[in-house]
């Protein structure tokens, strides 16, 4: 899951523009959808998931992890509340399990039921109910910036660039990211099935 940075060889760039398949049919979508697709994406590249081969792979510390972080970003003022316990040895702050599951659910299209603590890569202690963790900040955030789409079926292909939240003109590194169609809250939406990265 962590960050690899490699050399952008040559070879690299082959393999990414050669992903095209018989199979897939390039898309022409419009500057709106290719933000929605992009924001889709900045989901994951924000909380530093950089490297899925297979999402069936990922650990339920894994699973947690995208939970707690994608809401500490996203919707820290709606559901992540301080810890009620003075001087709480698991954490200042808290999350309510349904929370991590629905995320977990939105974004991989996975029924998330394991709930437990979570030791890699974010400490969180699960009392039956909240998840209790400490918030990190100051981390650099990298946002996807889809460019080229194809569809084989239900699955989509994207390729594209991530660039530096605070530094629009920093693109460090190229992209490659498989989602299949779903469904979320009566919503056309994609679920994520895997992604790579090639870092500069």
């Amino acid at each position: 899951m962590k960050r690899v940075p490699v050399v952008l060889s040559l070879f690299a760039l082959l393999l990414f523009a050669s992903c095209a398949s018989a199979s897939l049919v390039e898309l022409k979508p419009g500057a709106d959808e290719l933000k929605r697709m992009s924001i889709f994406l900045s989901n994951f590249t924000e909380v530093g998931f950089f490297e899925i081969e297979d999402v069936s792979w990922l650990t339920g510390d894994d699973l947690v992890y995208f939970g707690i972080r994608h809401n500490y970003i996203n919707n820290f003022k709606s559901r992540i509340r301080p810890c009620k316990v003075k001087n709480c040895p698991y954490g200042s702050m808290t999350i309510e399990a349904k929370w991590v599951a629905e995320s977990v659910k939105k974004y991989f299209d996975i029924d998330f039921k394991q709930h437990d603590d979570a030791e890699e890569p974010l400490k969180a202690h699960y009392d039956g109910k909240l998840y209790h963790f400490d918030g990190s900040d100051g981390d650099v955030v990298y946002y996807a910036q889809v460019q080229t789409v194809a569809r084989d079926g239900d699955v989509f292909h994207f390729k594209g660039h991530l660039y530096n939240v605070s530094d629009k003109k920093e693109i460090p590194a190229l992209f490659r990211a498989t989602a299949k169609a779903h469904t979320f809250g009566g919503k056309r939406t994609w679920a994520l099935l895997s992604i790579e990265t090639v870092w500069n």
